[in-house]
């Protein structure tokens, strides 16, 4: 994108002969956007002069006021006779000045142009910017600004830049009244074209009617300052809206309000099948998907990128619609894209414009129309529709904006900056109360960084020491990592396999196993319909691994360290624990006693002095009634461990399995148990074997905890066998050992005979017998 320093320095107040381009340009670049080349441009009006056609046809007679003589040129397509020309010196002559004789990278006949008389046409370069600056900014860096795709918006950045005032909006807008409706106007006497918002994709939608228009050619000094952009000059209507839009940075459009077929303008979606011929005579078809406005009979433009052929304003226009919209930037984007059709326009729209700034496009055009017609009567308001959108408002303190930047800034420095950048700001006892104009909230400032942000580039970054952040870093507690690789290698070496199944419940399996959970949670956006329960248990995910893989194994042994999800009373929440749960299979009946023997030993390397005891409550479904124990530390249950039910492994596969679900955050957080050493005794210990029948509700838990309570020389009880007959009913044998020692003597035969007795004693009260 080009920037014109001349037409910039319209909107400031200050003398752009005193500037240092070369300091603007370096302050740009470290504290706006990047400006990638900048060039003086100088117009030698000795070789250049403007000439009026007096015959038009293959050979071209133009009389130059200024040169007082007769010249012949080539013929050309718009030569039209009394119409004004710019002429270039040539060393055989004159020629048809172009575009590129002004800095335009396009190569095109300069236009038609207006003088009021043969005295202002001699005076020409007196009314051009005979010197001028280009600036080459790099589009990439303003993709976030929309405010600064026109002059007046790069304005305000220099002058705030070069610490000058901004000259006041106002000056640069006519007055005209302002009429607000919803989303349709059904037109008066003084406005008869119906306008109406029929599209959600646009936002605001602002228009005006003009009569007794007199559309005359280029004006010279625009004409020129639009080649020096790259903007081709065509005539005073078209010129006005490529320049407001180059000015104000806002898109509009002009009519024909004659040729608008039933009175009427509509914004809204075209119709699939529906075609568009447009300015340059390309003819497109419509989808849905395109924003078109339209009048009664069909579309007339592709909104907020070109024009149609068939209602644009012409030099024999006399009322005219001005219209100014915003569009959603999206929709814009996608449309220009199909249709392979990226105009000036389009380009702004991308940027998500300012919606409020439609009427100030409007009230520009007629400002400087005005200037070209000062006779041109309002007799109509300008007719807004649609929503407008209120400034933001951001409150930060300024310790905030100096720990961010890591600076000491004075407030004085911070309200002139912002205050200079167009925002509103009140400050009082360290706090900053921020009002975002429309213009930047559109897009850019939303959040309290943002305000940092624009303090911190004008502050400069330059200026700010870069320090790396200091941290101490401490050892930190791998205790949790190094007891988690424990249990997994625990596990691996009895034969286990880790495993890791899906968080939710597969509602396909749930069905097949014939059971569901009671309560869970629910997510509200499931990736699938099978996928929707967060799981409360691993066990079953478990049993389906053991179900897809056991046809082929005669034994399976997998485990899961995962998260589950209990709800909360209300139903609202959910409880998020860590869970171990582990299941053997095997396709020959189980030992508990054996599988037992594995979680014993686990809980002996965690040093946890876990007990097994009887459940008093209901257990999961899958679990023996009879062959499965609550696992407690210190009265407090930390898990379950048993053989999985028959009726449950019916479902599952042919074989029994055992099964053990811990708390894994209690395994993971809890200190192990400390170990104090007690000095063995100096004589020998003893160790004796008792084979009992016991009923099979006596745990044996209860039945060592028995054993070593009968006799205080007692210090451990561990069990050696077990075994059961098929005809035994309610009974099973087990063999226990126990040892004893005296710190003080060597037992005797007789001491040893009582501590037997005194086992053999206390066991009988459970209900056991020795055999």
């Amino acid at each position: 994108m080009k920037i014109s320093l001349k037409w910039l320095f319209d909107h400031i107040d200050g003398d752009v002969r005193q500037v240092d381009v070369s300091y603007l340009v370096s302050q740009f670049n470290l504290k706006v956007a990047e400006i990638e080349n900048f060039y003086q441009v100088v117009l030698d009006h000795k070789k250049f002069t403007v000439a009026k056609i007096i015959k038009a046809g293959l050979e071209v007679e133009v009389f130059s006021p200024e040169l007082n003589q007769y010249l012949f040129l080539s013929g050309r397509s718009d030569a039209q006779v009394g119409s004004y020309y710019f002429l270039k010196q040539l060393d055989l002559g004159w020629t048809w000045a172009n575009g590129q004789d002004f800095g335009s990278l396009k190569e095109n006949l300069f236009p038609a142009l207006y003088f009021a008389s043969d005295l202002h046409a001699n005076k020409w370069h007196e009314q051009v910017d005979l010197s001028d600056y280009i600036l080459e900014v790099d589009n990439k860096s303003l993709t976030h600004r929309p405010d600064m795709w026109g002059h007046r918006g790069f304005a305000r950045e220099v002058a705030a830049l070069l610490d000058l005032n901004l000259l006041p909006e106002d000056q640069f807008l006519a007055q005209i009244q302002v009429q607000k409706y919803a989303q349709e106007f059904d037109g008066n006497l003084e406005n008869p074209i119906k306008t109406s918002i029929a599209t959600a994709n646009c936002k605001r939608f602002a228009s005006l009617y003009l009569k007794n228009v007199i559309n005359l050619p280029s004006n010279l000094g625009m004409a020129i300052r639009l080649s020096r952009v790259d903007m081709r000059g065509i005539s005073n209507l078209v010129d006005l809206t490529n320049y407001v839009m180059l000015d104000m940075g806002q898109p509009m459009h002009v009519f024909d309000a004659e040729l608008l077929f039933g009175r009427k303008l509509i914004a809204r979606q075209a119709q699939l099948g529906e075609q568009l011929e447009l300015l340059g005579g390309e003819l497109i078809k419509l989808n849905e998907h395109d924003i078109v406005m339209a009048d009664g009979h069909g579309p007339v433009s592709l909104a907020g990128t070109k024009g149609g052929a068939g209602s644009g304003a012409s030099l024999n226009s006399k009322a005219l619609l001005l219209e100014a919209a915003n569009f959603d930037a999206a929709a814009i984007r996608q449309a220009a894209a199909r249709h392979k059709m990226r105009t000036d326009a389009s380009a702004r729209y991308e940027k998500t414009l300012d919606p409020n700034q439609t009427i100030l496009a409007l009230k520009r055009f007629v400002k400087l129309q005005q200037v070209v017609q000062p006779d041109l009567i309002l007799t109509s308001q300008i007719i807004d529709l649609g929503l407008q959108v209120l400034p933001k408002q951001i409150d930060l303190t300024h310790a905030y904006i100096e720990k961010s930047l890591g600076v000491q800034i004075a407030p004085d420095f911070v309200l002139n900056i912002l205050t200079k950048l167009g925002f509103g700001v009140q400050y009082a006892t360290g706090l900053y109360l921020v009002t975002v104009p429309t213009w930047r909230a559109s897009k850019d400032i939303n959040i309290a960084q943002d305000i940092v942000e624009e303090v911190g580039r004008m502050w400069g970054y330059d200026q700010i020491i870069p320090i790396l952040p200091s941290k101490t870093t401490q050892p930190g507690n791998l205790d949790k990592v190094f007891r988690i690789r424990q249990i997994k290698q625990h596990l691996v070496c009895i034969g286990m396999h880790e495993v890791e199944n899906y968080p939710f419940y597969d509602e396909s399996y749930l069905q097949a196993i014939k059971w569901q959970p009671s309560k869970t949670i629910e997510v509200r956006n499931p990736v699938s319909e099978n996928w929707r329960r967060l799981v409360t248990s691993l066990m079953p995910h478990l049993c389906k691994n053991i179900q897809q893989d056991g046809h082929d194994s005669n034994q399976l042994r997998y485990f899961e360290w995962g998260r589950i999800w209990q709800p909360t009373e209300s139903g609202v929440s959910a409880l998020e624990t860590r869970s171990l749960t582990g299941v053997f299979f095997q396709k020959e009946p189980i030992d508990f006693y054996v599988y037992k023997n594995y979680l014993v030993n686990l809980f002996a390397l965690l040093k946890l002095d876990i007990s097994w005891q009887k459940p008093q409550q209901d257990l999961p479904v899958w679990y023996h009634p009879y062959q499965t124990a609550l696992l407690t530390y210190n009265g407090h249950p930390v898990g379950v461990a048993g053989k999985l039910g028959l009726g449950w492994m019916q479902n599952i596969a042919l074989g029994e399995a055992f099964g053990f679900e811990l708390d894994g955050d209690f395994i993971l957080n809890q200190a192990p148990d400390n170990i104090n050493y007690k000095q063995l005794s100096r004589y020998q210990p003893i160790s004796l074997d008792i084979s009992l029948f016991v009923p099979l509700a006596v745990t044996v838990a209860e039945l060592q905890l028995t054993i070593q309570k009968a006799d205080m020389h007692i210090y451990k009880v561990e069990l050696t066998d077990s075994f059961k007959k098929d005809d035994w009913l309610d009974k099973k044998a087990l063999t226990f050992r126990y040892y004893f020692v005296d710190y003080e003597k060597t037992l005797s035969s007789a001491q040893i005979a009582v501590i037997q007795q005194q086992v053999e004693a206390a066991i009988l009260k459970n209900g056991a017998s020795v055999r």
